[in-house]
C-alpha cells in the first residue's frame, strides 16, 4: 500500500522591499511551522506563481504589499478578485498606511484585513497571529 504524504499549506507574501519581506517571514515562522512561506518581490511574480500552480497547490493566504512598483497591491487584488480561481483565497494587505478611506476601499474589494508595517516587531507578530486564523479556516474548509 502506498502512503501519500500531504504537504503543508502555503502562504504567499508579495513585497518589493527585501527587509520588509524578511521581517514578515520571520514573524510568520516564529508563530507557527504549520505552513510553508513563499515570498516574491512583485505583484507580477505573484500572479505568475499562482498561474503555475494547480488548484490543490494554491495558497491558503496571500499577503500583499500595498506599495509595489508596476503592479501595486490594489491592482493585484483587483486581478485576483476578478478570477473565480483566486477569489476564495483570503487576502491581507501589508501597508504603512493608516488611512480609513484606503482600508474601507480594500475591505469593499474583499480583503480579510491588514497588517500595518509596525514600528515594533511585536506589533507585526500580533497582527500575523490574527491573520493566520484566515489560513486556518481555509485549511479546514479544504480538508
Amino acid at each position: 500500500m502506498t502512503q501519500v504524504l500531504q504537504s503543508k499549506p502555503t502562504i504567499y507574501l508579495a513585497d518589493d522591499d527585501p527587509d520588509d519581506r524578511e521581517l514578515l517571514m520571520k514573524a510568520f515562522q516564529l508563530i507557527t511551522d504549520r505552513y510553508y512561506l513563499t515570498a516574491v518581490s512583485s505583484g507580477r511574480a505573484l500572479i505568475e506563481l499562482l498561474s503555475a500552480k494547480s488548484e490543490s497547490e494554491l495558497p491558503c493566504l496571500i499577503v500583499l504589499d500595498y506599495n509595489m512598483p508596476e503592479l501595486n497591491g490594489k491592482k493585484v487584488l483587483e486581478y485576483l478578485q476578478n478570477s473565480v480561481r483566486y477569489r476564495r483565497i483570503p487576502k491581507v494587505i501589508y501597508t504603512t498606511s493608516n488611512s480609513p478611506m484606503e482600508k474601507s476601499e480594500f475591505l469593499s474589494m474583499g480583503v480579510k484585513g491588514f497588517i500595518t508595517k509596525a514600528t515594533t516587531f511585536q506589533g507585526i507578530l500580533n497582527a500575523v497571529k490574527t491573520k493566520l486564523l484566515h489560513c486556518d479556516s481555509q485549511v479546514r474548509l479544504a480538508g
